[in-house]
């Protein structure tokens, strides 16, 4: 909670928006791990008063303080240790699953199993590491005994989940110690953690897969041994965001000051510890940042040697750094400070790998002073359409990921090279010409938009939108038109775009061609996502044609024109997930999409009630939400 006037008139704002959705309303929340009062007492006063729904709120705490100041002491649950049989049933589930423990291998299971003393997250842990180890008598003889001995140990809960670190592979242990450079409790974008563990260099190319794919193997193997929480999964199935138990956290801690691996800096006490030399990578605590403004050159003058810098959160306003001693860096994320000016001095890094910082103008000219950066990812706090990236960013040949602010992207110099760019995020007006295709030709992520109310903007057949299906590699693009004056130069021409057949995941925003040319989408053979919002469609009717659409699995549709939805099974046969948005003319939804046997949620959101009550009527067992 932030504690100035603005954020409190927030917060009041976003209480009494919550008690007036659930007025009248049968409701269940879930809150999970409170650590003190003042939260559950801030989601009480929101609540509707003399309720008569029979609602409820399950908490759950391990503060036996926190449960009985609820004032609910008869409905209070007080979770205790499994018995040795569920005990035993659990590690069993993790490592054989439906098969049964080998005969030869059951009494050393069942010491195993003793030595957890019933805490589920131990046995699901231990489980989760005898299902990586070899199934021979010698090797899980070893396991046991180095359990009994680290059960014996005084922090013994600590000690057992540190066998499981320890029978980490190599290359996973620094990718795990790794979560420690975010806060406690935080979910973590899975795609910056790759980028970050890539320019750590704890991720290496040795195959034909990219460096992307060989990081989701390694967090989906930290996730399988539970040590790594799942918070979300993409509508591919991918791991979005993630997280660590904070006694994984506490394991973390020590293995990191052992190994001198990370120091966190909480307190502007920790900034002057003479130790903080030893380490090289830093994660300040913006909580620190907010209260010691200057935190920063206490950092700066003490840990001249660090690899890598963190610091995550909200942003907070920081005076210009007059000087820069962290020439070894490698990573530099600094989002949660906001900067005047580009700071000149980071430019001497030439160590950079990972540069994410908030300024409030665009990138500038001598940003290609750091050739090895492979990831920009700028925040404008005063972001416009009319500026412009520096034609220097062509000159960058280790660039591959690109995250900014909407900007205009120069006409590639002819005698450069093509770049090593493949997320690109967000250009604005691309002219897809093939000389621009040549430069960018490995790009698997496009986020563009056309504004179209800009004088600057040229016909659409300037911009060559047909060159798009010329990106064979791209899988994910977000195409964006911005016409907010409604112009007739502004309406695009279908005919004149093209998609690659390589795309995965499509949005379209703004566009307005008629239902009727979706067919160039829907002949997409690995179209899995199509997200079409804001007019990005019109003509009231919508007729899949069959054979189309026949590997998507994720459909959103938010703010478009659309009255009637003609609609079978065999036009989405694979659909898992539907979400409709503010689609306030849809009466009815195709009932013939219950039928689908992959179909899990329909979620509707600012929608008639007659859409939601169509589905219901249908018999349908796919859940239906409605808000």
């Amino acid at each position: 909670m932030q504690e100035d006037d603005d954020d409190d008139d927030h917060g009041n704002k976003l209480g009494d928006y919550l008690g007036t959705c659930l007025k009248s309303k049968r409701y269940l929340i879930v809150m999970d791990g409170v650590r003190d009062m003042e939260i559950f007492d801030a989601l009480k006063r929101c609540l509707p008063r003399d309720d008569q729904t029979r609602s409820r709120v399950l908490l759950t705490t391990r503060d036996s303080e926190v449960a009985c100041r609820t004032g609910c002491l008869s409905t209070l649950h007080r979770m205790r240790f499994l018995h040795f049989r569920e005990s035993r049933r659990l590690v069993d589930q993790r490592v054989f699953g439906a098969d049964r423990c080998p005969y030869e291998l059951r009494r050393i299971r069942n010491k195993i199993v003793r030595c957890c003393k019933g805490l589920p997250l131990l046995l699901v842990v231990t489980g989760a590491s005898l299902s990586k180890i070899v199934r021979t008598r010698q090797v899980w003889l070893s396991f046991a005994d180095n359990l009994e001995i680290a059960a014996k140990d005084e922090d013994w809960c600590i000690a057992i989940l540190g066998l499981s670190y320890y029978h980490l592979p190599h290359h996973l242990r620094p990718c795990f110690l790794y979560m420690l450079m975010f806060p406690e409790d935080y979910n973590v974008r899975s795609a910056k953690l790759f980028r970050l563990w890539a320019a750590e260099g704890f991720v290496r190319c040795e195959s034909a897969k990219s460096m992307e794919e060989l990081a989701e193997e390694y967090l989906e193997d930290l996730v399988e041994r539970n040590l790594v929480l799942v918070a979300t999964r993409g509508s591919q199935g991918k791991i979005k965001r993630c997280a660590i138990h904070d006694v994984l956290r506490e394991l973390c801690l020590g293995e990191a000051r052992k190994e001198k691996f990370i120091f966190i800096v909480n307190a502007q006490e920790d900034a002057l510890q003479p130790d903080i030399q030893e380490y090289h990578r830093l994660s300040v605590c913006h909580d620190v940042l907010r209260d010691c403004p200057d935190i920063m050159d206490s950092v700066k003058h003490n840990a001249s040697k660090a690899h890598s810098l963190v610091s995550i959160g909200t942003e907070h306003s920081t005076p210009k750094l007059d000087e820069f001693r962290y020439k070894l860096l490698k990573v530099l994320d600094l989002l949660a400070l906001n900067f005047s000016t580009f700071p000149l001095e980071i430019t001497e890094l030439v160590s950079l790998r990972y540069l994410a910082l908030t300024f409030g103008e665009t990138l500038p000219p001598y940003i290609s002073r750091l050739q090895n950066l492979r990831t920009i990812v700028h925040r404008n706090t005063s972001p416009s359409t009319g500026s412009y990236l520096p034609i220097e960013i062509w000159m960058m040949p280790n660039l591959v990921h690109v995250h900014i602010p909407p900007a205009h992207l120069s006409t590639p110099p002819f005698r450069t090279n093509a770049l090593a760019l493949e997320t690109l995020a967000d250009v604005v007006n691309l002219s897809l010409s093939p000389h621009v295709l040549e430069k960018i030709k490995r790009l698997k992520k496009l986020s563009i938009s056309y504004d179209v109310d800009q004088e600057s903007f040229k016909e659409w057949s300037m911009y060559q939108l047909k060159n798009l299906a010329c990106l064979d590699e791209l899988e994910k693009l977000k195409f964006q038109v911005l016409d907010f004056a409604t112009t007739s130069r502004g309406r695009l021409k279908p005919w004149k775009l093209a998609f690659p057949k390589s795309l995965k995941k499509l949005t379209l925003s703004g566009c307005r061609i008629h239902w009727l040319w979706l067919k160039i989408v829907g002949a997409l053979p690995k179209i899995r996502v199509l997200k079409l919002r804001n007019d990005a469609c019109r003509g009231g009717e919508w007729k899949p044609l069959e054979g189309h659409f026949g590997e998507l699995r994720s459909l959103e549709l938010e703010n478009v024109d659309l009255v009637r939805w003609v609609a079978e099974p065999i036009h989405f046969p694979r659909l898992r997930r539907l979400t409709i948005k503010s689609c306030p003319q849809l009466k009815m939804i195709p009932q013939g999409l219950s039928n689908i046997s992959t179909l899990q949620k329909i979620e509707l959101v600012d929608c008639l009630p007659q859409a939601a009550e169509s589905m219901r009527r249908s018999g349908s067992s796919v859940t239906v939400c409605n808000y």
